[in-house]
């Protein structure tokens, strides 16, 4: 933060120098001066997506998601391909308790770009938590494809191990990551999917 603090404060007008301010603030957890950094970025470059974008993630990590919205509706103005744009309002919208609008924005990204395994995971959650199993299941399973190391040779066996641990680690009670967890949750819901994971 401190190097380019230091930077803005001989290049004021560069708005490169004020989004990497932005960057390393907000990673040190410093949301105020990374707030401020984006939106100087923003007045110098209008056009600038990625400041955008990381000024809305701000607002979300502060709670203020009617504000980040307002945001993300700016970037999609400059691109309006902006899959991470709409990843990020179906946030808002869930931490909104939107649930159809985050639905339908996380189904957007998806569109857009069918690798995007934190919308599909994202997605899953949201449809989960309207106990809607069946909806979950497809992009849970391809997020858990896209987001472990077998994805490009499509091993369905090993794919099934993963569930299986998941699956494993529920009934012992042992810690699951928030990925497992979530399937976990959707294998419990169907008892019909249990003897398909029995050893």
């Amino acid at each position: 933060v401190d190097l380019f603090t230091r930077y803005t404060g001989k290049e004021p007008n560069n708005p490169w120098g004020h989004y990497m301010l932005g960057l390393s603030a907000w990673k040190d957890g410093r949301l105020d001066v990374a707030e401020g950094a984006f939106q100087q970025s923003l007045t110098l470059d209008p056009n600038h997506l990625k400041s955008c974008l990381n000024l809305a993630r701000v607002l979300l990590d502060n709670n203020r998601s009617s504000e980040a919205l307002t945001v993300l509706d700016r970037a999609l103005a400059i691109d309006s391909t902006s899959s991470t744009a709409l990843r990020l309002k179906g946030r808002a919208y869930a931490d909104m308790n939107q649930d159809e609008d985050a639905i339908a924005a996380y189904r957007s990204a998806i569109a857009l770009d069918p690798t995007d395994a934190w919308a599909m995971n994202n997605l899953a959650f949201v449809l989960i938590q309207q106990d809607r199993f069946e909806e979950a299941l497809p992009a849970l399973a391809r997020a858990v494809e896209l987001r472990t190391p077998f994805v490009h040779d499509q091993d369905r066996s090993r794919l099934r191990r993963y569930y299986l641990e998941a699956w494993r680690k529920q009934r012992e009670g042992r810690p699951l990551e928030p990925l497992e967890h979530q399937i976990a949750t959707v294998i419990e819901q169907h008892t019909e999917y249990h003897a398909l994971l029995e050893d």
